[in-house]
């Protein structure tokens, strides 16, 4: 297992996690899935999250999946403390087409993450000229996967 320090920082956007738990219920693996595993179960990457975000995945979970109160509140307890680093987001940023998904960006680069993981096409087709400001990627699970097998 990784180092804490030598571990890839990463930020999941909401639909990672949302198609991590529809995968997890038909039994299917998919790179969300994978990407979501390397966090919570093998514990080889570093999850980097804010207050906010933890409330997005929280209420989408609610609201799409149906988890109930109970098993919501273990899974808050897993996003603050089980190998995630909680920030404050920094500077907000206006590359994303949908003003939402902004937050994602401030929270990656307030955590130094190496990577923001999304499906989100408004976050995939961010200019490459906005791009060059970041200091991570914004890469699909799949583009992950690819990148974490050639590494590791």
């Amino acid at each position: 297992m990784p180092k804490r320090k030598k571990r890839l920082r990463v930020v999941f956007d909401t639909n990672v996690v949302i198609r991590h738990f529809i995968s997890y219920r038909r039994k299917k693996q998919n790179f969300n899935r994978r990407v979501f595993e390397l966090w919570l179960i093998k514990n080889q990457i570093q999850l980097v999250v804010s207050t906010e975000i933890v409330k997005e995945f929280l209420d989408t979970m609610k609201l799409i999946l149906g988890i109930a109160e109970g098993l919501l509140e273990k899974w808050e307890r897993r996003f603050f403390a089980h190998r995630a680093d909680v920030v404050s987001p920094g500077k907000r940023f206006a590359f994303s087409r949908d003003p939402k998904d902004n937050l994602f960006l401030a929270v990656a680069a307030a955590g130094k993450a190496d990577f923001l993981i999304t499906n989100d096409r408004d976050l995939l087709e961010i200019a490459e000229a906005d791009k060059r400001n970041l200091k991570f990627r914004i890469v699909t699970p799949e583009q992950f996967i690819e990148y974490w097998e050639n590494v590791s």
